[in-house]
């Protein structure tokens, strides 16, 4: 551990853990003859001699396997291994030998990946609970990751940070990248309408009360019925009358582009193991392209 002593390592879990391997599937170590996490220590994940992983002496060539064999439910109490092959997700399987541990990825040179390690630090992740949204718990504790003003941090304390690695401006993926900060859409109150299909902009900004009633018939001429006031309360409590008028009411705003099939009401949620997102009301939602 001279040349070695890595950083939070006496308080990591893996530092201290008297879990064992239950002798299902594949012994997590053959090379030793230790019986614990802790007695194992760095050969947990390491071997320094004939390492199946040869650039940083891991025991298995494929970076996941060196967790997966313990965090299959084994010897950790969760199965990880499952979660990977759900349909979603991360899918760390589809990679090798590409994740660095001082990778810059504001640099736009990190080739696409995702490996265990681009959110968990093996050598400091502990049990410790996040004290609050959006601060870190132990399980990510010591990952760095990108703050919200788009620079890169050693060490992430938000959990917002280590995803925002991958998942906004400096985006590692082979998709679209998504804002760090929500875009406002350009509507204002109830009854306003998209600024999709270039309304004036005096029109757009002012509020229901102020437009007379002779625009307010003239817009619903134009485009689609305006929703009744019984409907506007609705809305102001999150209730969408999607019958009468065939509307696209979105968040209690008309909307031009949006339609009946793409909306949600309350929260929507991954459902594990299925292959729809957001069941918040009764609406479902199709999942994203695969990534």
């Amino acid at each position: 551990m001279a040349c070695h002593n890595k950083s939070g390592w006496a308080l990591s879990s893996h530092s201290g853990s008297n879990a064992t391997w239950n002798g299902t599937g594949q012994d997590p170590w053959p090379h030793t003859t230790y019986a614990t996490v802790a007695e194992n220590a760095c050969e947990n994940c390491h071997k320094p001699h004939s390492a199946g992983g040869h650039a940083r002496l891991l025991n298995e060539p494929y970076e996941e396997d060196n967790c997966i064999f313990c965090h299959n439910g084994n010897v950790a109490g969760t199965d990880i291994e499952s979660e990977l092959v759900k349909p979603y997700g991360h899918a760390v399987q589809n990679y090798n030998n590409i994740h660095e541990p001082l990778e810059d990825v504001t640099s736009g040179t990190v080739q696409d990946h995702v490996e265990c390690t681009d959110c968990h630090n093996p050598h400091r992740s502990n049990a410790t609970a996040s004290t609050g949204a959006p601060v870190i718990s132990g399980a990510i504790n010591g990952v760095s990751g990108i703050n919200y003003s788009g620079q890169a941090v050693p060490v992430a304390t938000n959990q917002y940070e280590i995803c925002f690695k991958c998942h906004a401006d400096n985006n590692v993926l082979s998709v679209i990248s998504i804002d760090r900060q929500l875009q406002q859409s350009p509507v204002d109150r109830v009854g306003d309408r998209c600024n999709h299909e270039g309304e004036d902009e005096d029109i757009k900004k002012r509020t229901e009360n102020e437009i007379s009633e002779q625009e307010y018939q003239n817009q619903a001429q134009q485009q689609e019925p305006l929703p009744t006031l019984l409907e506007r309360l609705l809305l102001l409590h999150g209730i969408f009358p999607l019958g009468r008028l065939g509307s696209k009411h979105v968040m209690g705003r008309v909307c031009p582009l949006r339609t009946p099939a793409s909306l949600c009401s309350g929260t929507d949620i991954m459902q594990e193991g299925s292959g729809t997102r957001g069941q918040g009301s009764g609406v479902s939602r199709p999942n994203p392209p695969p990534q």
